[in-house]
């Protein structure tokens, strides 16, 4: 068999981190005059927090997942087990962002760039937002352990129980 000798790497993960409300919200008020984009991807990021998808989920919804103030939508996890619907009440801060920009084409929610680049803008915004990437481990260890989750910090959230990730979410 030609493929006996093939290895398959394994996958690299960064380091876990998150943001405090308060870093959201430095990184909301940021501007980015030399680099546009990161305005809008930073919209998009600020957006995503505020709903609390997945990418391939958020990428993927349009002007028709905006029913009554609240975004519903069924998580692409999900649609080959249980579907079912989520619905999330949109914030004052999530349909400003929806307003700014009401004109895409093709009825799209958001103005896209491809997942990679969004996760590489998303690291420049946050430097150049002046936060601080020194303290992000200690503060990722300190929330896991506020939700009951110490020890678990190296595992990716589908290793994790539903419950788990549950608490992750908060």
């Amino acid at each position: 068999d030609p493929y006996d000798d093939y290895v398959i790497g394994t996958a690299i993960y960064g380091t876990p981190f998150y943001l405090t409300k308060e870093e959201r919200n430095q990184l909301y008020q940021a501007k980015f005059p030399d680099n546009p984009g990161l305005d809008v991807q930073r919209d998009i990021f600020i957006f995503q927090c505020f709903i609390g998808c997945r990418v391939g989920d958020l990428m993927k919804m349009t002007k028709a997942n905006v029913i009554n103030g609240a975004i519903e939508y069924v998580p692409r996890k999900t649609k080959e087990g249980r579907p079912y619907t989520v619905r999330v009440p949109l914030s004052p801060t999530a349909l400003e962002i929806l307003e700014r920009y009401k004109t895409q084409p093709d009825g799209r929610l958001l103005p896209f760039i491809c997942e990679q680049d969004y996760n590489r803008d998303l690291k420049k915004m946050i430097k150049l937002a002046g936060i601080d990437p020194s303290a992000r481990r200690e503060r990722t260890l300190r929330a896991i352990e506020l939700v009951g989750l110490a020890g678990l910090d190296a595992r990716l959230p589908s290793q994790l129980s539903g419950g788990q990730q549950q608490r992750v979410a908060l």
